[in-house]
């Protein structure tokens, strides 16, 4: 996961935040910036002096003031324009040295037209909370949005940023997200505290499982008679190694990945007649939806083996989703 961290989230003297990000692995400073331009000034004397890469975010400023402004500094790693407040059509700039960007609250009803008409942009920075205001709240219902967003743009490269914190980058990460802004909970304590909880996946339990998973809509499943055709299929389609068996009351018989398969291939004479509930494992790790993350990064350290998919139950014991680990494992 690339850390991009808030500088102006702490209230310390900008020399104080930059020295103590130095020696991390926070990728680039992210710098908010609204109308008034002249709060660059003291930073772009301390840039010339440091290496650090930097991440401009303008809210309501000039297009072409603030573009003439990044021209001076050193190491400008990419600019972004925050959509809701642009005065002017943006376009992206040819032959611009650095990444171009377009800036979204996540609450805009048009965000998905948004990012469709704009994907000649190099990233997209989508806005949890209000921009340039430190200290807002992660909602749940933000998760949802994300996971919608990541199906429909796959290919488009996305940095999150609003009340990032390590549970969010934990869920993020699940989802297929790998860039964050950080504020509040990076600079406004020990960086190297919050780097090192974040670099362990050490949580915090604010959300439920059920704020995150895939719902069962968007799972693969078979029935218990499906044959061993579907059951390919359906892994196949899917992409994630299994297929989850669930009868029409929705209870979970068990589960079908690649091994049963080969096995019941080698065994079995007649494969035609191979079904389900003949090859499944009916003793799958499975969680329940309303636990909360730190309870469920606890459960998953009880394992010798890595859990590429978790089925998740409700109370009363009916398959309602799944949680993909497969993103998160690649970049452990």
């Amino acid at each position: 996961m690339k850390i991009s961290a808030s500088l102006f989230s702490s209230q310390a003297p900008l020399a104080q935040n930059l020295l103590a990000l130095s020696d991390t692995y926070v990728h680039s400073l992210h710098i908010d910036v609204f109308e008034d331009l002249s709060v660059l000034t003291p930073l772009f004397e301390l840039s010339l002096e440091s290496n650090a890469l930097l991440d401009f975010h303008f809210v309501g400023s000039d297009i072409d003031k603030s573009r003439e402004i990044v021209l001076n500094f050193p190491d400008v790693y990419r600019v972004c324009f925050q959509y809701e407040g642009l005065k002017d059509t943006l376009k992206k700039k040819p032959q611009a040295s650095y990444l171009q960007g377009l800036g979204v609250q996540i609450q805009n009803e048009n965000i998905f037209d948004i990012i469709r008409a704009h994907q000649d942009f190099d990233y997209f920075l989508l806005m949890m909370t209000n921009a340039g205001i430190s200290g807002g709240t992660f909602e749940a219902d933000n998760f949802t949005k994300l996971r919608l967003i990541k199906e429909q743009f796959p290919n488009v490269n996305f940095l999150i940023d609003g009340g990032v914190n390590d549970e969010v980058v934990y869920i993020l990460r699940i989802l297929g997200f790998d860039e964050v802004v950080i504020g509040s909970y990076l600079m406004k304590g020990s960086i190297q505290e919050a780097l090192n909880r974040l670099l362990r996946s050490q949580v915090s339990g604010n959300f439920t499982v059920s704020s995150y998973l895939t719902p069962k809509e968007k799972c693969p499943r078979v029935s218990p008679d499906d044959n061993l055709s579907e059951i390919i299929k359906q892994i196949d389609l899917a992409q994630i190694g299994m297929t989850m068996v669930v009868d029409k009351d929705e209870n979970l018989l068990g589960i079908i990945s690649n091994p049963e398969i080969r096995k019941a291939i080698i065994q079995q004479e007649d494969i035609k007649s191979i079904k389900a509930k003949d090859i499944l494992n009916p003793k799958p790790i499975w969680i329940y939806d309303d636990i909360y993350t730190d309870e469920l990064v606890k459960k998953l350290k009880l394992y010798e083996k890595s859990i590429f998919v978790l089925p998740i139950l409700n109370k009363n014991h009916k398959f309602v989703g799944l949680i993909n680990f497969h993103n998160l494992l690649k970049y452990k």
